[in-house]
C-alpha cells in the first residue's frame, strides 16, 4: 500500500504538469524588450493604444527565380566557367549529369569517360568532386561489382579512381588511387585540391573510426597528415586567397573551422563571433567571404580572418523557402544559385535557385503585415513565400524568435516573445507553434475568426477540425494540416470498430493471452501519458476551467497504469548479448506474434501509415481502435495541427492576415503539404488514392511486376 500512494503522488505530480499546459491563468509580466528588429517598416500600427508595432526589416533582400532542371535529385553541384555541373539521380534511381549554361539557361546531359567505360557488372558513386583553381572539375569514384553467379565471393571492390577534366567535360587525366586507399583498413572521405595542384584528403579509419588529413602532391606522393585537436572532420573549402578551411568537430565535439597549416602539420583554430547558434550547413564562399553558413532563417557570410559572421541572404525577404539548403555558390557577378531540397508527403525534389540582390526601392512603400513564431515550419514558409510572391503593395515578413536561442539558453527565444507581448509589442500573425493557446487568448489577444471559419464550405473540409480550436465560445487560432494520434491493434482480437469505452478497454486487457502485454516497453509514468494523451479532455473542461480527477473511471485509468512497473530498464542492466538479440527478434515481431497488444500510431501520411501496418502487422486486418474515451461517439483518436497560427485583436491588418489564412486552404496548397494530412477532402481523397495504388516496375520481360511495401 506504501508503494501505491508513491504511485499515486507522482501521478499527481504529473496530472500537474499537465494542467500547466493548458494554461488557464493569463501571461506573466515581463521586463521590456528589445526585440523590434531595427527595421523601418512598421506593422499593424496602434489599435486602441494597446499594442505597438513589432518592427521587421526587409534587408537582405533578393529576388528568386527557380531554374528549370527536369526532374532529378541533385546531390552535388558545383560551377565551371559559366557552366553549372550537376550529379544526381533521375526518377528510376540512375545515376545522371546535368551540364547547365547560365548564359543560355539551358541544360543538357553530361557524359563522364569513365562510368561509360564500366563493364556490365560494375557500379560506382561519386566519392568527391571538386574545382581546381585552374577551373578543372575532379570527380573520385568508388568502383564495385557485384556479380550473382560468383556465389562464393559476389561482391569485388574495385578501388578509387580519379578523373580530370577540363571545363567543356572533356578528359584530361585519369589516376588510379588504389595504391592509397585500402577499403579494408580506411574509407576515403572527401578530397581538395589546393591552389599549387596538391591534394588535401579527408581518410577514415575503419577500425577505430577517428579521422585524419592527408597531404599529397600532384603525383600523389604524400607529404604530410594530420591528426590534429578534432573528432571528426567534416568539409574542406579553398578560400579566395587559395587557403584550405577545415569544418570540424573537436574532442568537445563543438563545431569549429580552421586553417590549415601544411608547415607544422596542424590546424590553426579560428575564434568567429556571431554564428547562429544551430546551422545546417557551410559552404566555399568567393568574393567578400570565406564561407557561408546556413539556417532556417537566413545565409551568412563569415570573414575568417576578422573572425566575423553576418547575415547576407534573409530567406523570407527574398521568398525563399531555405530550410533545406543543399549548396549555395555565389557567381563572379554577385549572385547566389542555391540547391535546395523541397519534401513533400510523397515527393522529393531537388530545386535549383537563382538569386539576386534585390533594389531596397522595390519595397520602399511595401506595407508589412508581421509574423511572430519561435519556429517556422518547411509549409508556413512556403505559404509566406507564395503569398509575397503575388502582392506587390504588402508583404509578410517574419520575427523568428528562434535566432534568440543559444547552447546556454535554449528558451532564450520564448523569453523574448513574452517579453514583447507583455510589453504590447504585437505582430499581426502569431505563430502558436510551442506556445500555450489558451494562456493568450484568456488576455484577449487573439481576433475571433468564428465568422470567417463559418462561412468555409462543409462540403470541402474538415469542419470539426476547425470547430475543435473553439475555445471559450470563439474560434480564435487555425491550423491547414494535420496528423493523427491513435492506438492501432489487429481486429480479430479487438473488433473492428473504432471508440471504445474505459470499460471496454478494461474488458479487452482482462481477457487477453496471459504471455500478451497491453504495450511494449511501458512504465507506470510513460501508460499514464499515453492514455491521458488520448483521453485528457474527458477529465478537463477546458472551457469551464474544471477537472474531475475524482472520478471512478479516473481511478480505474490510475489501476491501470499502476499494473506497469516503475522503470522497464531496471530488469536489463545485466543483460548478454543473447538476451538482447532475444529481445530485439522479439521487437521485430512483437505485434505479428501477439506478445502485444496497441501500437501507438502517430499519421501524418496515407502511405506511410500503409507501410508502417505492413511492416508491424503483415497482412492481418488492423483496427484503429483509438485510445479510451468517455465520450459517446469519439473513435478516441486525436488529430493535432501541424502548424496553427492567430491573428492579433488589435492589428490593422486583420482582413489581409485571414486572405493569407485561405491561401492556405487552397487546393494547390494542401495537395503539397510536407508530411501533412490536408483539411481540404478533395486533397485527402487524392493522397489516400494515390496511396493505395501500388508501385510497379517493368521486368526483362516487358512485364508490371508489383512492388510489395519493404518489411523493416
Amino acid at each position: 500500500m506504501k508503494k501505491r500512494n508513491s504511485y499515486y503522488k507522482g501521478a499527481a505530480a504529473f496530472l500537474s504538469a499537465l494542467l500547466l499546459l493548458t494554461a488557464l491563468t493569463g501571461c506573466n509580466k515581463g521586463s521590456g524588450s528589445d526585440g523590434n528588429g531595427g527595421g523601418n517598416n512598421s506593422s499593424g500600427g496602434k489599435k486602441s493604444g494597446k499594442s505597438n508595432a513589432l518592427q521587421i526589416s526587409f534587408d537582405h533582400s533578393y529576388s528568386s527565380e527557380k531554374i528549370d532542371i527536369g526532374e532529378v535529385r541533385v546531390n552535388q553541384l558545383f560551377a565551371v566557367g559559366d557552366k553549372l555541373i550537376m550529379s544526381g539521380y533521375d526518377d528510376k534511381g540512375q545515376t545522371q549529369m546535368i551540364s547547365y549554361d547560365m548564359t543560355s539557361k539551358s541544360s543538357t546531359p553530361a557524359e563522364l569517360v569513365y562510368p561509360s567505360t564500366l563493364d556490365e557488372h560494375t557500379d560506382y558513386y561519386i566519392n568527391a568532386s571538386f574545382v581546381t583553381a585552374e577551373n578543372e572539375p575532379v570527380f573520385v569514384y568508388h568502383a564495385y561489382s557485384w556479380d550473382e553467379e560468383n556465389e562464393e565471393n559476389p561482391y569485388q571492390d574495385l578501388g578509387f579512381t580519379m578523373e580530370i577534366y577540363d571545363s567543356d567535360l572533356n578528359l584530361k587525366e585519369t589516376k588510379e588511387l588504389n595504391d592509397f586507399f585500402n577499403p579494408e583498413e580506411s574509407y576515403f572521405q572527401g578530397m581538395i585540391a589546393d591552389k599549387d595542384g596538391n591534394y588535401i584528403c579527408i581518410v577514415g579509419d575503419n577500425m577505430d573510426g577517428s579521422t585524419k588529413v592527408c597531404l599529397y602532391d600532384k603525383d600523389f606522393k604524400q607529404t604530410g597528415e594530420i591528426k590534429g585537436d578534432f573528432q571528426y572532420v567534416q568539409q574542406m573549402f579553398l578560400n579566395k586567397d587559395g587557403k584550405v578551411i577545415l569544418s570540424y568537430q573537436d574532442n568537445d565535439w563543438q563545431s569549429c573551422y580552421g586553417f590549415l597549416n601544411t608547415e607544422s602539420n596542424s590546424v590553426d583554430k579560428i575564434e568567429i563571433e556571431g554564428t547562429p547558434a544551430w546551422f545546417n550547413a557551410s559552404f566555399a564562399g568567393t568574393q567578400d567571404y570565406d564561407l557561408f553558413l546556413c539556417d532556417s532563417n537566413a545565409a551568412y557570410g563569415l570573414n575568417l580572418e576578422a573572425g566575423t559572421c553576418e547575415e547576407v541572404i534573409n530567406w523570407v525577404n527574398s521568398d525563399f523557402a531555405g530550410s533545406n539548403v543543399n549548396n549555395m555558390i555565389q557567381l563572379p557577378d554577385g549572385r547566389f544559385v542555391m540547391m535546395n531540397y523541397d519534401y513533400t508527403s510523397d515527393t522529393f525534389n531537388s530545386e535549383l535557385w537563382l538569386l539576386q540582390e534585390r533594389d531596397p526601392e522595390e519595397l520602399k512603400n511595401v506595407k508589412l503585415i508581421s509574423l511572430a513564431t519561435l519556429y517556422l515550419s518547411d509549409d508556413l514558409g512556403k505559404a509566406i513565400n507564395n503569398f509575397n510572391r503575388t502582392n506587390s503593395e504588402y508583404r509578410i515578413g517574419v520575427m523568428n524568435y528562434d535566432k534568440y536561442n543559444s547552447d546556454d539558453d535554449y528558451e532564450a527565444g520564448m523569453k523574448q516573445f513574452e517579453n514583447d507581448m507583455t510589453s504590447g509589442i504585437v505582430a499581426d500573425i502569431i505563430s502558436l507553434n510551442g506556445l500555450t493557446y489558451e494562456r493568450y487568448a484568456n488576455k484577449g489577444l487573439f481576433m475571433d475568426l468564428t465568422p470567417y471559419v463559418n462561412e468555409l464550405n462543409p462540403d470541402e473540409y474538415f469542419m470539426n477540425f476547425f470547430q475543435s480550436a473553439e475555445y471559450g465560445g470563439k474560434i480564435q487560432k487555425m491550423g491547414f494540416s494535420f496528423s493523427v494520434q491513435t492506438l492501432e491493434a489487429k481486429s480479430e482480437i479487438v473488433g473492428t470498430e473504432s471508440g471504445v469505452s474505459l470499460e471496454k478497454f478494461m474488458e479487452i486487457l482482462k481477457n487477453m493471452p496471459s504471455d500478451m502485454s497491453a504495450f511494449r516497453d511501458m512504465s507506470k509514468e510513460s501508460a499514464l501519458s499515453q492514455l491521458c494523451t488520448g483521453n485528457l479532455s474527458s477529465f478537463i473542461d477546458v472551457n469551464a476551467g474544471t477537472c474531475s480527477f475524482n472520478s471512478e473511471s479516473f481511478v480505474d485509468l490510475l489501476e491501470l497504469c499502476n499494473t506497469y512497473p516503475e522503470n522497464v530498464d531496471d530488469e536489463r542492466n545485466d543483460w548478454t548479448d543473447e538476451q538482447w538479440n532475444q529481445y530485439w527478434i522479439e521487437e521485430n515481431y512483437q505485434y505479428i506474434n501477439n506478445k502485444t497488444l496497441f501500437r501507438p500510431a502517430y499519421i501524418s501520411n496515407v502511405n506511410s501509415e500503409l507501410q508502417e501496418k505492413a511492416t508491424y502487422f503483415g497482412d492481418t486486418d488492423v483496427t484503429l481502435i483509438g485510445y479510451p474515451t468517455l465520450k459517446e461517439g469519439s473513435n478516441g483518436g486525436r488529430f493535432y495541427a501541424d502548424s496553427s497560427i492567430a491573428i492579433s485583436s488589435n492589428s490593422e491588418n486583420q482582413e489581409l492576415a485571414w486572405e493569407f489564412f485561405k491561401s492556405m486552404l487552397t487546393e494547390d496548397f494542401q495537395e503539397h503539404l510536407s508530411w501533412s494530412c490536408p483539411v481540404r477532402k478533395e486533397a485527402f481523397d487524392k493522397m489516400a488514392a494515390k496511396a493505395l495504388v501500388p508501385d510497379t516496375y517493368t521486368d526483362e520481360d516487358g512485364n508490371e511486376v508489383v512492388v510489395p511495401y519493404t518489411v523493416y
